[in-house]
């Protein structure tokens, strides 16, 4: 499973949510959620900003790391004490 794919999950986001927040199409999306194509930086920093607006504090590392090595989605310290 790709990290993308878990990111999407955790942040409870579909495949259309993730193409409107890309600016993509929802096939453009599957394609990434499938490790077929790597996500493009651009892409990346929607994803981040998306998850910082959720409450979730992730990165580079957590996108493009091997899956074995992402850190879980985790909720943002002043979130999670709110």
């Amino acid at each position: 499973m790709s990290n993308v794919r878990k990111i999407r999950e955790r942040l409870q986001l579909t495949q259309l949510q993730v193409a409107e927040i890309f600016g993509v199409t929802k096939s453009s999306v599957s394609i990434y959620l499938s490790g077929r194509h790597e996500i493009p930086p651009d892409a990346a920093r929607k994803l981040i900003a998306a998850a910082a607006e959720r409450g979730f504090q992730i990165g580079f590392d957590d996108i493009y790391s091997p899956p074995a090595k992402v850190s879980s989605c985790e909720t943002a310290p002043e979130k999670a004490a709110a």
